[in-house]
This record gives structure tokens, sequence and C-alpha cells, in this order.
């Protein structure tokens, strides 16, 4: 939630993340949302928390496997003036 809150605080950082391909974002080449389950109250309260993952072969990937990958976190801007992370593989 720190990196929510706090995104120029991680730019740059290496990270090894972990979780489901969820789904491609039609329009852009080599992205997708990895994501995982987050409990935010009870077991049959959970929702994907997610980020873009970009720099890799999403061809080669399979929708609900469990991937991870390497890279370094990136700040991207938002049309609101806001800010969010973006892990580049």
């Amino acid at each position: 939630m720190d990196a929510i809150e706090n995104p120029d605080k991680y730019d740059g950082k290496e990270i090894i993340l972990r979780g489901k391909f969820t789904e491609t974002l039609p329009g852009y080449h080599q992205t997708f949302i990895m994501g995982r389950q987050a409990m935010v109250c009870c077991a049959n309260d959970t929702s994907l928390c997610g980020l873009t993952v970009t720099g890799v072969k999403v061809e080669e990937l399979v929708k609900d496997n469990w991937y991870e990958v390497q890279g370094n976190i990136k700040t991207i801007p938002l049309d609101n003036g806001g800010k969010t992370l973006s892990p580049i593989c």
C-alpha cells in the first residue's frame, strides 16, 4: 500500500513478482496484467490486485497460470496528475 501512496520512493527499484497472468491490454505490445487475489475483510471478500507488466513475450503466457518476473519499477504519470507504478522486465 505504501507504493500506491508514495510511488516516487519505489522508482527504479529492482523487484521480483509472482502472480497470475490475468489479461492482456488491447493496443499495448508486450504488456499484461499480473495479479493475485487479495483479502480485504474475510475469505468471501477477495478482489484482484494487479500490476501492469511490460517487456515480456505475452504470446508465450497462458491465462491464469502463475509466473515470476524480475525487473525494475518505473513511475508512470496518470491523466489526473497522479502517478502509478509499473514493472519493466
